[in-house]
């Protein structure tokens, strides 16, 4: 199968920095350490929302104290989303394989859910850092440093979470878990993808799907993740498609697009949907022409056809909206969301005039003409 594009990674924020205040007014350390850990995390969070990424990675090193303990490896997760978003894929692939076996000692002694959370977080990342550290595309992957391990670990660990929490309302609807539920099956369905099950990475990415919770017939700005919903309809929708399910990718992508309804009306028979549908395709293709023709002049171009290992996005609408300016949309490739555009808008498009011409003729025949 297709090595999938590992141009971004796909990183969790992790918003503990009210539970890291927490632990530091309870603690005993001096004033000014305490003043200075906490001004930290805020930079941190800040930083994270802002995406400045040099001021997040900077800020996530001065919290290293070297000390043992369980905001420590809060700390050291930091430090890997940072190195992750910094494209630094070697240093973040040390820093968990190091954490890893940490909190493997310390795995029955997590309190808050938070705490419990951390070590699917390092699988987490472990495994963005595999998947997008290019020397280990190139080289076989070592005993328990393959991506499909970490994140089938992550998978079990989130599986028994919630068992253990199902009585726990503010557990189960905890947005950090359920956003870990969406990037977590991500991963596997891409680390799936690279042995060549795609049957399983489509299974992994329906339920990353599922877990954006914007069924169908459901307006995507009532979405409990609607930052996720580009990049994670987009893996689906592409595997779709290339399995050869066109008309089930086309729904699922143009859901996400916000035009399946107005080619459900074009399939009826409704003249004005059909040519708001033509006026979107040709938008699509001008879109795509103009980036690309933009893209030609400057080297890095990027496959269009390759499943993305999502790019961590502040927790905020995205409207999808793509001009020619425009770098990444949603964390995806621009060049890849107006190209997805094209190719399902045309099969829409040619859809619906047979649809609607079918029905036209039956109805026709049924009044006698």
């Amino acid at each position: 199968s297709t090595i999938p594009n590992v141009g971004q990674p796909m990183a969790l924020l992790i918003s503990s920095v009210g539970n890291e205040m927490e632990c530091m007014a309870n603690s005993r350390m001096n004033f000014d350490q305490s003043t200075k850990i906490q001004l930290l995390w805020k930079l941190f969070y800040a930083s994270s929302l802002a995406q400045d990424w040099s001021t997040c990675l900077n800020a996530t090193e001065e919290m290293v104290d070297g000390k043992e303990s369980d905001r420590q490896h809060e700390n050291d997760i930091a430090r890997a989303f940072a190195l992750l978003q910094c494209r630094r894929t070697s240093a973040a692939q040390e820093t968990t394989r190091l954490l890893l076996p940490k909190l493997a000692l310390h795995e029955n002694k997590q309190n808050s859910f938070l705490a419990q959370l951390i070590p699917v977080m390092a699988e987490l990342y472990h495994a963005d850092a595999l998947l997008l550290n290019e020397q280990s595309m190139r080289d076989d992957f070592v005993e328990n440093e393959i991506p499909l391990d970490c994140t089938q670990r992550a998978i079990d660990a989130l599986g028994y979470l919630g068992k253990m929490n199902v009585n726990d309302d503010k557990a189960q609807n905890n947005t950090s878990l359920q956003e870990l539920q969406v990037t977590i099956h991500n991963d596997h369905g891409i680390a799936l993808l690279m042995k060549g099950d795609s049957v399983g990475a489509l299974r992994c990415f329906r339920e990353a799907a599922k877990h954006t919770s914007a069924p169908m017939g459901i307006s995507t700005d009532s979405t409990t993740l609607p930052w996720l919903l580009l990049p994670t309809y987009f893996n689906l929708s592409l595997l779709l498609l290339r399995d050869g399910h066109m008309e089930e990718s086309a729904k699922s992508w143009l859901h996400v697009r916000g035009h399946f309804s107005t080619w459900q009306k074009a399939v009826r028979g409704d003249n004005e949907a059909l040519r708001k549908l033509k006026d979107l395709r040709v938008m699509a293709i001008n879109r795509h022409g103009l980036l690309m023709a933009k893209r030609s002049m400057q080297d890095g171009a990027m496959i269009w056809d390759q499943e993305n290992i999502m790019e961590w996005m502040p927790p905020v609408v995205e409207q999808g909206d793509v001009t020619e300016d425009s770098v990444r949309v949603g964390g995806v490739d621009a060049s890849q969301i107006t190209a997805l555009d094209v190719v399902l808008l045309r099969y829409a498009v040619s859809n619906a005039e047979k649809k609607s011409s079918s029905s036209f003729r039956r109805s026709a025949g049924h009044l006698g003409y």
